[in-house]
């Protein structure tokens, strides 16, 4: 009798192997399965490593991570008061030439750049807090610094390296020296530390300035910017 319920024994532990074998191997077979499959492969292998940049960014400015020690509350809210946030603006653009984009973040106060190194969000430039700096569409940046008694305009035209050094920097200004609150023919401009006239100023720098409609001086080829909050007081 023992021996009989040890052979059914078996055999029920084998029936149950073969079953659970068959269950696998109809859902191996089945065709919606076996798509699922196959796009999630698919997706996985064509991940970029400029998506996966852009995932990591979209976390920091969602709030959900940290980029190099900052967390993004702290960058936009001036008081410490949810309800009350600086006008910022963010860009992905890459800067260092590594063909991944950098994370751009203006907020009034803060203008930092940041990149991925082994999968974080490092900071790779401090741009902030003046003068105030500008990203330009090839790569390099301008600052601006200016004074309004008298009136006077600073440009720093750089390029960085890869790790965020000053490689080359240009600089060009112009100083209202006879003080009557306009730039004429009698002020100082200087391009490259030397004095130009005011026509071989504008025609120098033209490549960087550009007048607006409202007759503003306003920097060429800026780098585009999306809204991440429009400002609250």
């Amino acid at each position: 009798m023992k021996r009989m319920i040890y052979i059914m024994a078996i055999a029920t532990v084998v029936l149950n192997l073969m079953a659970c074998q068959s269950s696998s191997q109809q859902d191996t077979n089945d065709p919606v399965l076996e798509e699922v499959k196959k796009i999630s492969i698919t997706t996985a292998e064509t991940k970029t490593d400029q998506d996966i940049a852009i995932e990591l960014y979209n976390e920091f400015l969602a709030g959900n991570t940290k980029a190099g020690g900052w967390d993004i509350d702290e960058m936009t809210i001036p008081t410490g008061e949810p309800d009350k946030r600086y006008a910022t603006s963010y860009a992905y653009f890459d800067s260092n030439g590594d063909e991944i984009p950098e994370l751009h973040v203006n907020a009034a106060r803060y203008y930092y750049v940041f990149t991925i190194r082994d999968n974080k969000i490092v900071e790779w430039k401090n741009l902030s807090p003046y003068p105030h700096f500008y990203a330009l569409n090839n790569g390099a940046f301008i600052s601006r610094r200016f004074g309004a008694g008298p009136k006077e305009d600073t440009y720093n035209y750089i390029i960085l390296d890869y790790l965020g050094n000053e490689i080359y920097s240009l600089s060009f200004s112009k100083y209202d020296q006879n003080q009557n609150g306009t730039y004429d023919d009698s002020d100082e401009y200087l391009f490259d530390g030397v004095n130009v006239t005011k026509e071989q100023w504008e025609a120098l720098t033209e490549r960087f300035l550009y007048i607006d409609e409202a007759g503003i001086e306003q920097i060429k080829n800026e780098i585009e910017w999306i809204v991440l909050f429009e400002g609250t007081n």
